[in-house]
């Protein structure tokens, strides 16, 4: 069976990384490199229609309207990104960066509506240079953003030695599945129901009820606590200290975790305690996106694809009410670790793509993403994409990397509604110094909860 899942599936996610550079960049050598971009990866200047459900070539591939967007402001952004200690913990302030890349108001219809593939948002200020590459996709796996985004350093270096790309869409076909006994593997006729959403107007429905603008939830404001508390973005870094006592925790049980397990098993803890502080009966639903590149029979090259195979992973709940803060850290670690690797399996993954090629013209969503009823976030990883290490200035130095990366991903629709879905759509990813680096939209209760570290130890 051929993995077309995530392949023909219509471009739900919008996946952005901005990154601040301490070189001032000439816009000249923004348009270059963009102009050489575009000259061995034509097919990131193609549009995405209304629908979203194919992208088609544009009659100029230009480095204007709409791919290449530059900005000139005369004043200083790096003391402004000064982060604030917060129990141990360094907080930034995500809307600060947020508000360098407002949409113009004199954008197109065309570039608001049908945007390209792949975008370069560059701010040039007085100490630096803030470049933001979006990008459309199916699933939005993070290394498809980060070969983008690796392909414009290149050429902002001038490097010949770039590849081409064919941007030719590359099927893998899943390995056999074992002899093992298949009657614990799931199959997605129990899991996609509960996992994807395909109905358009409950889609719809669900994005405008998450918008604040929206009637009902102004109204629900005066009356109801599903929408009490005012969001916030921001973003953390968890230092070493906090994840060595985790790691010890759990090596002291005999679990054979990783720390991405432990890091999402606290998310799920804290998540599930907010969720019974709205409403005991409702229930926490935690969905991470799993990378199944390797449970393939010829993965596919890093570099340039854009369309990496990526599944989705929803936590069962777990109730650990009898046992301590550490023995739920750990045993939720254990139950997300037993997750990934079920729906790795050669079997979840023929049935997984068996059921996405049914319908593979429609919007089909996460259920529940930003939504209260039952409380649910959606969790990506991006430690496999080192964004970190990018070589972004153009002065010769120790260290080119950026100063600070911010990623960002938003669920999209094919309606113009009001976003509402960026909410609870969350990215972790471990740093290049140490720790662990974790951003998201949350609702101010449950950052206060998910950075409440007195229970760790």
């Amino acid at each position: 069976m051929k993995f077309v899942g995530t392949d023909l599936l219509v471009w739900s996610y919008e996946f952005s990384i901005t990154v601040v550079c301490n070189d001032v960049i000439s816009e000249e050598q923004l348009r270059k490199a963009a102009s050489r971009m575009l000259e061995f990866w034509p097919t990131l200047s193609f549009r995405v229609n209304f629908t979203r459900s194919k992208a088609y070539e544009t009659p100029a591939k230009s480095i204007d309207h709409g791919f290449l967007n530059l900005r000139s402001l005369d004043r200083f952004i790096l003391p402004q990104l000064a982060p604030r200690e917060l129990a141990g913990v360094t907080v930034y302030d995500a809307t600060i960066l947020n508000k360098l890349f407002k949409k113009n108001a004199r954008q197109s219809l065309k570039d608001r509506f049908c945007p390209r593939i792949f975008v370069i948002d560059a701010v040039s200020l007085r100490d630096a240079t803030v470049m933001r590459f979006t990008l459309q996709h199916a699933a939005g796996e993070a290394l498809s953003l980060h070969s983008a985004a690796t392909a414009f350093c290149e050429c902002l270096f001038g490097n010949t030695g770039i590849r081409t790309a064919t941007g030719a869409r590359h099927y893998a076909a899943a390995r056999d599945a074992e002899t093992k006994d298949q009657q614990n593997v799931p199959t997605l006729s129990a899991v996609g129901g509960r996992i994807f959403q395909t109905s358009q107007a409950a889609i719809w429905w669900e994005a405008c009820t998450s918008s604040k603008l929206f009637p009902i939830r102004l109204l629900a404001n005066k009356w109801s606590n599903h929408w009490r508390y005012d969001s916030r973005w921001q973003m953390v870094h968890i230092p070493e200290k906090f994840l060595e006592q985790w790691r010890s925790t759990a090596n002291c049980a005999g679990a054979k975790v990783t720390l991405f397990d432990l890091f999402a098993s606290w998310i799920q803890m804290k998540l599930s305690d907010y969720a019974h502080e709205i409403d005991p009966s409702t229930k926490a639903r935690l969905i991470i996106t799993v990378s199944v590149r390797r449970s393939l029979q010829s993965p596919q090259e890093r570099e340039p694809e854009l369309w990496n195979p990526v599944t989705l992973a929803m936590i069962k709940p777990a109730t650990f009410d009898h046992l301590t803060q550490q023995q739920r850290l750990v045993q939720g670690a254990i139950s997300i670790r037993e997750h990934i690797q079920e729906v790795r399996d050669p079997a979840y993954i023929q049935d997984y793509t068996a059921l996405m090629s049914q319908a593979p013209r429609r919007q089909c969503q996460v259920k529940g993403v930003g939504g209260r009823t039952p409380v649910t976030m959606l969790l990506t990883s991006w430690s496999h994409a080192p964004f970190e290490n990018l070589q972004v200035c153009t002065k010769p130095s120790d260290d080119s990397g950026p100063v600070l990366v911010q990623p960002q991903m938003n669920v999209i629709h094919s309606l113009p509604i009001p976003r509402g879905l960026d909410r609870q759509c969350a990215i972790c990813w471990r740093g290049k110094a140490g720790g662990y680096w974790f951003t998201a939209n949350l609702e101010v209760p449950l950052w206060d909860r998910i950075l409440d570290f007195s229970s760790s130890s």
